[in-house]
């Protein structure tokens, strides 16, 4: 915690945890091993800002809140199928991150990847019923996204997300929170296979200016 010299760390074999906040704000940390380890705890590499790369081994299976928080050097990250699990606030303002591929993860946790305003594409694992709440809030860079077989998408999940052209629900999609298209411009569209979900705020339409399309009608 805090050790803010220290540059490389090699984990060994038998360590299976990495706890809480253990490398928290080391920020001269450039390279790491993490040996066979199956979780990464909360915060355990929040604000490390000279981590421009991370390799996850196949051994994890679920990744802590706030993890790699405010790892703003981190480019991109590739998520192994081993991992069912990404914490709330895992990579919140990794500011830099430009891609992660989440491999074959079953949750997303809220404001996972809030302000991550780098971040260009996103490919959501069918495994994944729900997109939290805020988890691409304010994603400004975010151009495409795939939401495989998500059934929820949560509160301001894409609030701010003025970058993508357009975004296809799918017709498992079957509830909507309030405001998770907040802030979008009517040069965007937002396309509705199947049917739209009946708990739709009334006024949804007042804070999003985006265009609206069920099965390639145009409905405003």
């Amino acid at each position: 915690y805090n050790c803010k010299s220290l540059e490389s760390i090699v984990i060994p074999d038998g360590v299976s945890e990495i706890g809480g906040y253990v490398f928290f704000n080391c920020t001269s940390l450039e390279s790491i091993d993490l040996g066979s380890v199956q979780s990464i705890g909360s915060e355990a590499f929040s604000g490390c800002t000279s981590l421009e790369s991370i390799e996850i081994p196949d051994s994890v299976t679920s990744i802590g809140s706030s993890a790699f928080s405010g790892c703003t050097g981190l480019t991109s990250v590739v998520i192994p199928d081993s991992v069912t699990s990404i914490g709330d606030r895992a990579f919140q303002k990794c500011t830099n991150l430009v891609s992660i591929d989440l491999g074959s993860v079953q949750s997303i946790g809220s404001n996972a990847f809030y302000n991550c305003k780098s971040l260009e594409s996103i490919v959501i694992p069918d495994g994944v019923s729900e997109i939290s709440p805020h988890a691409f809030y304010f994603c400004t860079g975010i151009e495409s996204i795939d939401l495989g077989s998500v059934q929820c998408i949560g509160n301001e999940a894409f609030y701010g997300c003025t970058g993508l052209e357009n975004i296809v629900i799918p017709d498992s999609v079957s509830e909507i929170g309030p405001f998770a298209f907040q802030g979008w411009t009517a040069e965007q569209s937002i396309y509705f296979e199947g049917t739209m979900p009946e708990n739709l705020d009334a006024n949804w339409k007042s804070y999003c200016s985006a265009k609206i399309y069920l099965n390639g009608v145009l409905q405003n």
